[in-house]
């Protein structure tokens, strides 16, 4: 019968003597982590300037798609006043440009071409969805702001406008902006 109490002793021993050994470890990692946290380079002003930098970001692609909107509205709302190629393209093209800079707001440390990769993709949904045309969907579409976001009609030459405005934007932000 002293045989298992001393075998059992001898497993909650080794049990223990894990235990110490883990903890150290954890402590070591735990130390080396802390450390490394206090020597880097990303202190508060570094965090600070990165979050200002951001924002500024964000403020500039929430400019930019607001007067893309505009434009793209008013190109619409004038059809005697500017050129008919002007009227008939414009919008489309202005509304990706829109696009894009809405997706930067929400996904400001994606690169350029990732965000013109998604707003192409997006732009091509959206008109394919027009093919659709259930009740319910219709009447999101018969309202002025479904009719914005969503559109109305198919158009082949509507996804060559909104690939020539998601360039458009991915130079002006690649260029000129990053």
């Amino acid at each position: 019968m002293k045989k298992p109490v001393l075998a059992a002793s001898a497993f909650s021993a080794g049990i223990i003597q894990h235990f110490k050994y883990s903890l150290k470890l954890y402590n070591f990692w735990f130390v080396f982590f802390i450390t490394l946290k206090e020597i880097s380079p990303c202190t508060d002003a570094v965090k600070s300037k990165y979050n200002m930098r951001i924002s500024l970001q964000r403020a500039t692609s929430l400019l930019l798609a607001i007067m893309a909107g505009i434009l793209g509205v008013l190109s619409r709302r004038f059809p005697g006043q500017l050129p008919h190629f002007i009227v008939e393209y414009a919008g489309d093209a202005l509304w990706s440009f829109a696009l894009y800079y809405v997706i930067r707001i929400f996904f400001p440390d994606k690169s350029a071409v990732w965000n013109a990769v998604v707003c192409l993709g997006l732009s091509v949904l959206v008109e394919v969805s027009q093919l659709y045309q259930a009740g319910w969907i219709n009447a999101i579409r018969s309202t002025v702001v479904g009719a914005l976001i969503l559109g109305n009609t198919f158009v082949w030459t509507d996804l060559l406008c909104y690939l020539a405005g998601t360039i458009l934007a991915f130079a002006l932000d690649y260029l000129v902006i990053r």
